[in-house]
Protein backbone atom coordinates (compact mmCIF):
# COMPACT_ATOMS: atom_id res chain seq x y z
CA UNK A 1 0.00 0.00 0.00
CA UNK A 2 1.68 3.48 -1.17
CA UNK A 3 -0.94 5.46 0.09
CA UNK A 4 -0.48 5.33 4.29
CA UNK A 5 -3.48 6.78 6.27
CA UNK A 6 -3.95 7.22 10.26
CA UNK A 7 -6.12 4.42 11.61
CA UNK A 8 -7.93 4.04 15.51
CA UNK A 9 -8.48 0.14 15.99
CA UNK A 10 -10.90 0.16 19.59
CA UNK A 11 -10.19 -2.99 21.33
CA UNK A 12 -6.72 -4.70 21.86
CA UNK A 13 -8.51 -8.54 21.95
CA UNK A 14 -7.01 -11.41 19.97
CA UNK A 15 -8.88 -9.88 16.56
CA UNK A 16 -8.40 -5.87 17.54
CA UNK A 17 -4.66 -6.76 17.73
CA UNK A 18 -3.95 -8.63 14.94
CA UNK A 19 -6.01 -6.73 13.03
CA UNK A 20 -3.69 -3.47 14.15
CA UNK A 21 -0.66 -5.21 13.16
CA UNK A 22 -1.62 -6.26 9.92
CA UNK A 23 -2.50 -2.48 9.33
CA UNK A 24 0.50 -1.20 11.09
CA UNK A 25 2.35 -3.65 8.65
CA UNK A 26 1.17 -2.68 5.41
CA UNK A 27 1.84 1.14 6.35
CA UNK A 28 -0.88 2.44 8.23
CA UNK A 29 -0.43 4.37 11.29
CA UNK A 30 -2.58 2.98 13.57
CA UNK A 31 -3.65 4.10 16.87
CA UNK A 32 -4.37 0.99 19.72
CA UNK A 33 -6.74 1.73 22.22
CA UNK A 34 -8.71 -0.42 24.97
CA UNK A 35 -10.49 -0.05 28.24
CA UNK A 36 -6.83 -1.89 29.54
CA UNK A 37 -4.16 0.17 28.74
CA UNK A 38 -1.98 -2.10 29.56
CA UNK A 39 -3.10 -4.50 27.06
CA UNK A 40 -3.38 -2.15 23.92
CA UNK A 41 0.38 -1.37 25.25
CA UNK A 42 1.68 -5.30 25.36
CA UNK A 43 0.22 -5.49 22.05
CA UNK A 44 1.99 -2.23 19.96
CA UNK A 45 5.07 -3.14 21.93
CA UNK A 46 6.52 -5.42 18.81
CA UNK A 47 3.69 -4.03 16.42
CA UNK A 48 5.57 -1.90 13.20
CA UNK A 49 3.35 1.03 13.03
CA UNK A 50 1.25 0.45 16.34
CA UNK A 51 0.61 2.97 18.78
CA UNK A 52 -0.54 2.42 22.06
CA UNK A 53 -3.04 5.03 23.51
CA UNK A 54 -4.29 5.94 26.73
CA UNK A 55 -7.77 7.49 25.99
CA UNK A 56 -10.42 7.36 23.22
CA UNK A 57 -9.09 11.29 22.72
CA UNK A 58 -5.38 10.17 21.66
CA UNK A 59 -7.22 7.54 19.72
CA UNK A 60 -9.81 9.31 17.28
CA UNK A 61 -9.18 12.69 16.69
CA UNK A 62 -7.73 13.20 13.28
CA UNK A 63 -7.98 9.11 12.25
CA UNK A 64 -8.63 8.55 7.88
CA UNK A 65 -10.77 5.03 9.75
CA UNK A 66 -12.08 4.17 13.55
CA UNK A 67 -12.41 0.16 13.33
CA UNK A 68 -14.45 -0.93 16.71
CA UNK A 69 -13.86 -4.21 17.43
CA UNK A 70 -15.34 -4.70 21.21
CA UNK A 71 -17.33 -7.16 23.06
CA UNK A 72 -20.58 -6.96 21.76
CA UNK A 73 -23.09 -3.74 20.66
CA UNK A 74 -23.62 -2.42 24.48
CA UNK A 75 -19.78 -2.22 24.79
CA UNK A 76 -19.65 -0.16 21.34
CA UNK A 77 -22.59 2.00 22.11
CA UNK A 78 -20.83 2.78 25.26
CA UNK A 79 -17.61 3.65 23.90
CA UNK A 80 -19.20 5.61 21.37
CA UNK A 81 -21.53 7.81 23.84
CA UNK A 82 -18.34 8.74 25.94
CA UNK A 83 -17.18 12.34 26.23
CA UNK A 84 -14.23 12.43 24.53
CA UNK A 85 -11.60 13.84 26.65
CA UNK A 86 -8.88 16.10 25.12
CA UNK A 87 -5.24 14.22 23.99
CA UNK A 88 -2.94 13.45 27.46
CA UNK A 89 0.08 15.32 27.68
CA UNK A 90 2.33 12.56 28.83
Amino acid sequence: MSDASTVAVLGAGALGTAMATRLGGTGHQVRLWNRTEERARAAAEHAPGVTAVGGLGDAVPGAAVVITVLRDGEAVAEVMTVTTSPPSTS
